[in-house]
């Protein structure tokens, strides 16, 4: 039976926590935020963030626009983004990849 699940697969589920984690980390977010997002408790939040707690496709499906990001950009990390108010953005793969971010540069992270 299908649960609206999206992880049978550890390493995918791994995959797209990760490509969420480095898209909250480029814009700033937090745990908190995410857990206001979801409408979910900060624990919550946590352990979805841990892979502790799968997330469900409703709750991607929030996620992705919260981030402003297509959902097929925190599952594929091969599709680049491609947004108008971002035209500069790194996609999520660059940021795995731990390159470095030319829009940081200088900016005060306070």
């Amino acid at each position: 039976m299908y649960s609206g699940v999206m992880s049978s697969d550890r390493g995918f589920s791994s995959h797209v926590v990760a490509a969420i984690r480095a898209e909250m980390d480029w814009q700033g977010h937090t745990t908190r935020d995410l857990a206001q997002a979801l409408s979910i408790s900060p624990r919550a939040a946590q352990r979805r963030l841990t892979g502790d707690v799968d997330i469900s496709l409703n709750e991607l499906s929030e996620i992705a626009g919260w981030l402003a990001a297509e959902i097929s950009e925190l599952v594929d990390l091969h599709t680049p983004r491609q947004t108008a108010t971002t035209h500069n953005h790194p996609s999520p793969k660059t940021r795995l990849q731990g390159l470095p971010n030319p829009e940081t540069k200088g900016r005060d992270n306070a």
